[in-house]
């Protein structure tokens, strides 16, 4: 297990370094090209043998990626272009879901299915918004950028709710599922609020890069747990906490220590995201050999109809 652990990572190293240098050559969309690669390898063992578990995701891979995301925000844009941000990473995800719902439902998908596919779909990912935006201007880039950081909490709030539908015999009322949002997102932005003033406070009174890289580190986990123990949204509090330190970073923290943080950020989040969409490649042939539900043809065209819809939206 150990070897093929390892063999593991040294594939996914070498094809995210691929992926990423041949994207960049060829003007193709890296998370595309990732994903693309994952599918083949897919096909091979011992990819072919791996099972991405969701709470993997959730739990390691998602803190950390939109922890170093919002480190390098700049607040004071967000500020100025709040409305259009807030309208983008809430109405808008909102509408999404709803719309790619209904149009899976059109399909014959089970309801509560279609809003769980809904809600997947409905946020942008910030590393792709990134990579295909760089020639935008600076301000329309960063309303982008901290919309498609956002709106993952959005969705996953969103994303919770409907993942509820799925174990109950009825549906909540709209106040219901309406004050659960609520809730989990307040709730979320409390728990940020408060790991990232306790992290701030800490930070001020130390003086050693890799003592405060360890804090670094600890930060997005524990915001994240915070907020997961009291049924809130984890990716908010993440999302926070990261905003509070890129707030008060340059008045609290020495500047040595922000070069090794970010240097850490910078490298693990290339890898851990690259990683990713390449561990979501390989699981796409695992899927399609295991639809039961409907013919594959069938399935590939709600497939198309799902992306046009979600692209559209």
């Amino acid at each position: 297990v150990g070897v093929e652990a390892l063999v593991l990572i040294v594939v996914l190293g070498v094809t995210v370094l691929v992926g990423t240098t041949v994207g960049g050559r060829y003007r193709v969309a890296p998370p595309v090209l990732l994903i693309a690669l994952g599918v083949l390898l897919g096909f091979t063992p011992p990819l072919s043998e791996v099972t991405l578990e969701p709470d993997l995701v959730l739990l390691i891979f998602l803190p950390a990626i939109l922890y170093r995301e919002s480190l390098t925000i700049s607040l004071r844009e967000i500020r100025a272009n709040l409305p259009v941000i807030g309208m983008l990473a809430v109405v808008l995800v909102v509408l999404t879901m709803v719309t790619v719902s209904y149009a899976a439902q059109a399909f014959g998908v089970n309801p509560a299915a279609a809003w769980v596919l809904g809600a997947v779909l409905a946020p942008t990912d910030a590393a792709a918004v990134t990579g295909l935006a760089k020639r935008l201007p600076r301000k329309l880039l960063t309303t982008l950028h901290a919309e498609s950081l956002i709106n993952d909490g959005t969705a996953l709030v969103v994303f919770a709710v409907a993942v509820g539908l799925l174990s109950q015999s009825a549906e909540p009322g709209v106040l219901g599922v309406g004050e659960e949002f609520v809730g989990a997102s307040v709730g979320g932005v409390v728990a940020g609020l408060l790991v990232g003033a306790a992290v701030v406070l800490v930070r001020k009174r130390l003086d050693d890069p890799l003592r405060e890289g360890a804090l670094s580190v600890l930060t997005p986990f524990g915001a994240f747990l915070l907020a997961d123990s009291v049924h809130a949204s984890g990716v908010l509090a993440v999302v926070v906490a990261g905003l509070v330190l890129s707030y008060a970073g340059p008045r609290v923290i020495r500047a040595r220590s922000r070069v090794l943080a970010f240097a850490f950020w910078d490298l693990s989040t290339f890898l851990i995201n690259g990683g990713l969409f390449v561990l979501l490649g390989t699981q796409i042939p695992r899927a399609v050999r295991g639809i039961t539900s409907t013919s594959p043809q069938r399935a590939l065209l709600i497939a198309l109809v799902v992306t046009v819809v979600g692209v559209a939206s």
